[in-house]
């Protein structure tokens, strides 16, 4: 599970654009830029509740819950690894010159929310924010 500092700032501006988090026990999240781990026993107690509500809590994804996001809308698995493939090496073409093997992405969660913002959103990762782009890419 990706708990570096990139994805947590990843998940974080993802955050207005993904599905509201349904959370469940292990789930990883980061409060205040500190990683944290979610129980059901600590929201029952009113402990994450608040984080939660606060606003400052960011859920990290893992790749299955990423794989979910676009399964759930009638994407088929096989489908899914052809697009995945397909943006993964075009995606300098999306972004202006990057070489995907140069290693941007360290893991599978990164790669995996950059492909659910670009299948949902259009939006690709330019190493500070999530922006919308113009090139068409699948």
């Amino acid at each position: 599970m990706d708990t570096s500092e990139t994805y947590i700032k990843m998940s974080k501006k993802a955050k207005k654009f993904l599905p509201e988090h349904k959370w469940s026990s292990g789930d990883f999240f980061s409060y205040k830029y500190e990683v944290q781990t979610y129980e059901d026993w600590s929201f029952s107690e009113g402990i994450i509740e608040d984080m939660i509500k606060s606003g400052d809590c960011v859920p990290l994804y893992r790749q299955d819950q990423l794989q979910a996001i676009l399964l759930s809308e009638s994407y088929t698995f096989a489908a899914l690894f052809c697009d995945f493939w397909w943006l993964y090496s075009s995606y300098d073409e999306a972004l202006g010159s990057y070489d995907c093997d140069k290693g941007r992405f360290t893991s599978m969660e990164q790669l995996w929310l950059v492909f659910v913002m670009k299948k949902k959103y259009n939006k690709i990762w330019d190493e500070e924010e999530w922006r919308e782009i113009n090139v068409l890419v699948v």
